[in-house]
């Protein structure tokens, strides 16, 4: 017997507008005493980014601009990761910026933290080579550490590594990734799972894709890495986006492969096996999903950048909001329209008393974005 469709109500909260507003979030949303705080990717009064916050009625403020020129990059710019609230404070990554020393004089990228009065400041600035740069993933807080991934650098260009930061913003790399079997480019949040963490990494593991079709990895805080699984690509699924752990199980997004090569939602076990929960369709249902998982009453829920039923790029859709039991049933709760209403969801949903929180990083009132709510 199919349960019923959940009726769902979409609430626009806010539309970024004109430029020294900010535009494109790519993160999800951090939650602050029943405030959002988020990042939009671009513009602000100087074009490289802001951290806002917002409202759960719609009320938006920019609380920090991040700054960029050619001779003084230090601030960092480009943020698309989300915040981690720690402390009443909110930390975060950017994806350019630092220093100009590497990557053509666009910077290694940044760690910084931002109080909620928007007063920022740089914990780290990554290096390049064995010290890693382009962060892409939020941080995950361990007994008074942060621990994160980057895409490139380690022992080489693009094989990544996980480092550890304290606090006070000390770094060090506790593995870096060699791009063979143990996988390569990490492009996801580590979750923590006691005490070890757990993470995917984009390319590596077997050659049966260019560059391998990722893994599914534990690395332990004093850096020993162990892979949980290898994909094969094609039906299996290629380009993991991550990991939760719901109920001592993890599930996943792949954001190609599957059965139609439109993505999955996927089920590693620690014992090294995989199963496919759901492979995504190509139409109504969504395509490619870009963000990762968040579970509520033990269902899952996630979004997919292109598809449903409207004619965004070409007809391919405007995006999903969807659930999908731990059976495999997939509903679509809501299809993006493309224009006040907001395209292509990127960042993670976020959960506050049964009501979904999450960013699309184009439509909208002006065509630079939304942040929205979906009362299930």
């Amino acid at each position: 017997m199919r349960r019923p469709i959940p009726q769902v109500i979409y609430k626009l909260l806010y539309s970024f507008g004109t430029f020294p507003d900010g535009a494109q979030p790519r993160s999800g949303l951090a939650n602050l005493n029943g405030t959002l705080y988020g990042t939009t990717a671009i513009h602000g009064t100087q074009g490289y980014g802001t951290v806002f916050k917002v409202s759960t009625t719609g009320s938006e403020t920019v609380l920090h601009n991040f700054l960029y020129d050619f001779q003084n990059m230090a601030d960092g710019n480009y943020p698309v990761a989300s915040l981690i609230n720690v402390n009443d404070e909110l930390y975060g990554t950017t994806a350019a910026g630092g220093d100009n020393n590497c990557e053509g004089g666009n910077g290694c990228e940044t760690v910084f933290k931002v109080s909620t009065s928007g007063t920022e400041s740089v914990l780290h600035r990554f290096q390049a080579g064995s010290d890693g740069f382009a962060p892409s993933a939020a941080l995950t807080y361990v007994k008074g550490a942060f621990y994160g991934t980057t895409t490139g650098g380690g022992d080489g260009y693009y094989y990544g590594t996980v480092f550890k930061l304290s606090m006070a913003g000390s770094e060090s790399v506790i593995y870096s990734f060699q791009a063979g079997a143990d996988g390569a480019t990490p492009n996801s949040t580590l979750i923590n799972v006691n005490g070890g963490l757990f993470g995917t990494t984009a390319h590596g593991g077997l050659n049966n894709c260019t560059e391998g079709c990722g893994t599914v990895f534990a690395v332990s805080t004093s850096g020993i890495e162990n892979v949980l699984y290898r994909f094969q690509g094609g039906a299996d699924g290629v380009y993991p986006l991550g990991l939760i752990n719901m109920s001592g199980k993890f599930y996943g997004t792949t954001n190609v492969g599957g059965a139609s090569n439109e993505g999955s939602v996927f089920e590693p076990s620690q014992a090294g096996k995989e199963s496919i929960l759901y492979s995504f369709k190509g139409g109504t249902d969504g395509v490619q999903p870009e963000a990762g998982l968040i579970a509520v009453n033990g269902t899952l829920y996630g979004t997919t950048y292109f598809g449903g039923t409207n004619g965004c790029n070409g007809g391919f859709g405007c995006g999903t909001i969807y659930s999908i039991g731990t059976s495999g049933e997939e509903r679509v709760l809501y299809q993006f329209k493309g224009g006040a209403d907001g395209a292509y969801p990127v960042g993670d949903l976020l959960n506050i008393k049964g009501r979904l929180y999450g960013t699309t990083s184009s439509g909208g009132a002006y065509g630079n974005g939304t942040v929205f709510a979906l009362t299930l």
